[in-house]
């Protein structure tokens, strides 16, 4: 099993050559720069968009079921209740709604009083 400085030095190998190199050949700096900040610059930037991707989704999701939620409020409160509509409001096919029913003006007091 490898030793930790024998990992750290094994890791910091292609630094140690970087900058022999560019002790060598400073010339070589700018495009061996270049060269290795691209694919840390494509992981940081592919990173990013995974992230934004991810806060996306997280936002679609959560948006979609904020609308479920009030579509099924909606249901609740308004669907397959026709019967509760006034009569034109309602098709032929609705049941009658029992508080729109004709009743004498003397009658109607008790549909009005406080719990």
């Amino acid at each position: 099993m490898a030793s930790i400085d024998e990992l750290k030095d094994d890791l910091f190998e292609p630094v140690h050559a970087f900058d022999k190199a560019i002790e060598e050949q400073p010339e070589l700096m700018i495009p061996m720069a270049v060269v290795h900040l691209i694919p840390i610059a494509l992981a940081l930037g592919g990173g990013i968009m995974i992230i934004r991707g991810h806060q996306k989704l997280r936002i679609e999701k959560e948006r979609t079921k904020q609308l479920s939620l009030k579509l099924q409020m909606h249901k609740h409160h308004h669907g397959r209740h026709n019967w509760r509509l006034a009569p034109e409001h309602r098709g032929a096919h609705d049941v009658f709604a029992p508080e729109y029913e004709e009743v004498p003006l003397n009658k109607k007091h008790h549909m009005h009083h406080r719990h």
